[in-house]
């Protein structure tokens, strides 16, 4: 049974004005209405659009005080989190045979293994929309409600706290307020304020970039897990080894361009504002590999925790 029955129209996601004839609320249920519809067709983008649906929600249900709502959607972005990355993974390999930094056989070889997962994955989240959770999200919606104090509270959630630290979870953090932050702008403009374009383009550029690093990091992270569960223990370099080694050098370069992009944002004044350890100290929990040898990814390599 459809999660969402009504039709919906094609193409991609899009920012939808709020009616005069209708609340933000009717607006974000014919939104997720047609994300979700995206996802089941099948479209390449569906499930990306279906979960910076439910984000927008969550963002808009906060300000609005309907905190069942933006639970639900939060909890639910997360259940596809794992189902997503590898559609990320997937891409990036294929940028990185693209680029001749890879070989195209042992790029095939990575993304069968990913292939599988995703289709696996992919199985599990089809019964995750049939689930109690992601209906009452759809019912709750359809309850009238006022708009009330809605663009004065998106307004309270603009502040974007910056981590002392940019390394790896220092711009994972911030990410997330970036990408808040854009969200209420975006719907603030939806409720008719005008004038938001240009700032909203500016933390869309800063989004981008941090993303773009966070992806690179994910994707490390889960070719440590593939040669895991692979078991390999032979001395010689492995398909997914050498596809590492590649991903490691693009990681780096993205994560310099993150710190950049956040200097000129006026965020931070730093382009580099990691602090060096010294040489004894034991490494941060949670700071991905850049460089490694397959003894290493096969021992106490340490791993970034999971994109949320």
């Amino acid at each position: 049974m459809k999660l969402f029955p009504d039709g919906a129209a094609r193409g991609r996601i899009r920012s939808l004005p709020v009616s005069r004839h209708e609340s933000i609320w009717e607006t974000q249920r014919k939104a997720l209405r047609r994300a979700e519809r995206k996802f089941r067709r099948g479209d390449p983008e569906g499930l990306h659009d279906f979960r910076v649906t439910l984000r927008r929600l969550a963002v808009i249900a906060e300000a609005g005080e309907r905190r069942k709502i933006a639970r639900g959607a939060s909890n639910l972005v997360r259940r596809f989190s794992s189902l997503r990355q590898i559609e990320v993974d997937r891409e990036l390999v294929a940028e990185l045979v693209r680029r001749g930094e890879v070989a195209p056989a042992d790029a095939r070889a990575a993304d069968e293994l990913l292939a599988e997962r995703w289709r696996r994955g992919r199985e599990e989240a089809m019964e995750r929309l049939g689930g109690d959770p992601a209906k009452k999200i759809f019912q709750r919606l359809g309850r009238d409600r006022r708009q009330g104090a809605v663009v004065s509270r998106l307004e309270e959630q603009e502040d974007i706290p910056v981590p002392r630290v940019l390394d790896d979870e220092g711009l994972h953090r911030l990410r997330i307020a970036v990408k808040r932050r854009r969200y209420a702008l975006m719907a603030r403009r939806d409720l008719g304020i005008a004038g938001l374009d240009g700032e909203i383009a500016k933390w869309q550029s800063l989004q981008d970039a941090l993303g773009r690093a966070n992806d690179w990091r994910s994707l490390l992270r889960d070719l440590v897990r593939l040669l895991e569960s692979r078991g390999e223990t032979h001395a010689e370099e492995s398909p997914l080894d050498r596809l590492f080694d590649s991903a490691s050098d693009r990681a780096e370069e993205a994560r310099r361009a993150a710190r950049a992009a956040v200097a000129a944002s006026g965020l931070a004044g730093d382009p580099e504002p990691l602090r060096r350890r010294p040489p004894t100290a034991p490494p941060e929990r949670g700071v991905a590999v850049l460089r490694s040898s397959p003894s290493l990814l096969r021992g106490g390599a340490g791993r970034p925790r999971a994109d949320a």
